[in-house]
């Protein structure tokens, strides 16, 4: 074969194989883009299936967002931050991590926030994002003090 035609059969592989990865990583967007949420809750550590609308700030607690997602890609890992909002607007907690390699269309995801005597007492917001894209926000009410 002469150097021109091994030319011509790179560029075609290289046409073949572009396109390829492209086919792969806009598949791989879109069953991204289906992902949607089924179900949210707090909890605290110990999950007893309640969904927390308040908790005590001074028992520092630890309170999980647990979310149920809806048609999650399978065989694939997600990258998902959670940003924990406090009453003036803040993000004043941020969670990055990657999922394990799911393996049900009905995935179940958490991220936790730690609260202390010193977090600000009030309404907290949580938004859960897979990459860049928000797929749920929920809040609740931090109590500082005896509840009473």
């Amino acid at each position: 074969m002469s150097g021109r035609g091994v030319v011509m059969v790179l560029v075609v592989l290289g046409v073949i194989s572009g396109w390829g990865t492209w086919r792969w990583i806009s598949a791989r967007n879109a069953a991204i883009e289906r992902v949607g949420v089924y179900q949210s809750r707090f909890t605290l550590t110990e999950d007893h299936g309640e969904d927390l609308g308040e908790v005590q700030g001074a028992s520092s607690p630890t309170v999980f967002y647990r979310v149920t997602l809806k048609d999650a890609p399978l065989g694939q890992k997600l990258s998902m931050h959670c940003d924990w909002i406090d009453p003036r607007g803040q993000v004043a907690q941020r969670r990055n991590y990657e999922t394990l390699t799911i393996t049900s269309e009905s995935w179940k995801t958490h991220c936790k926030a730690e609260f202390g005597p010193a977090s600000k007492p009030g309404i907290w917001a949580v938004e859960m994002y897979v990459l860049k894209r928000q797929i749920s926000r929920s809040s609740i009410r931090l109590l500082q003090g005896d509840k009473r």
